[in-house]
């Protein structure tokens, strides 16, 4: 009996745990030595040896994704721009498939595909390469996210901390 039990109680804990597989992804900066846990609703970003931070994200109907911290709004984007407590650090050029942002004289490429290979009814997931001077700094075949908009704007607010700090 007790046997039973477990086996439907570990049954149903590798159940539970499926959604949260799709809401969550990870990436490493391999020149900054940071890394970064994307989850459904927040963004957790650590460089080696330093505080880690975490930002919440917020779905606004009006400006779109935006990233917190403690309740006030960090990192913002409106597609062109890039902003940082409501000041612009950053353009954006090309498509959400495949942009540019710079920050001042620094430009990184965001590369995002979609998985041939996803099932048609299966969570969008997303190939991401991001560059710097032609270097690849950033590369994931496993980014989830509803659409490629949503993808963009999470590796931006990992760029713009990156370059600016929280």
């Amino acid at each position: 009996m007790r046997i039973a039990v477990a086996v439907v109680v570990g049954m149903w804990l590798v159940v539970a745990a499926r959604p949260a597989e799709a809401c969550g992804w990870a990436f490493e900066d391999s020149e900054y030595g940071a890394s970064t846990v994307q989850y459904s609703d927040s963004i957790w970003m650590e460089k080696r040896n330093e505080k880690a931070v975490s930002f919440d994200l917020e779905r606004h109907p009006q400006y779109g994704l935006r990233a917190g911290l403690n309740g006030e709004v960090v990192f913002h984007t409106d597609g062109a721009r890039l902003g940082k407590h409501g000041r612009v650090i950053a353009t954006i050029t090309g498509s959400k498939r495949n942009s540019k942002i710079t920050f001042g004289t620094r430009s990184y490429t965001i590369e995002i595909r979609g998985d041939p290979h996803n099932p048609k009814n299966a969570f969008p997931r997303w190939f991401v390469t991001v560059k710097r001077d032609n270097r690849v700094i950033i590369k994931t075949d496993h980014a989830f996210a509803d659409c490629t908009g949503e993808v963009r704007a999470r590796v931006m607010f990992y760029l713009a901390w990156r370059e600016t700090g929280a």
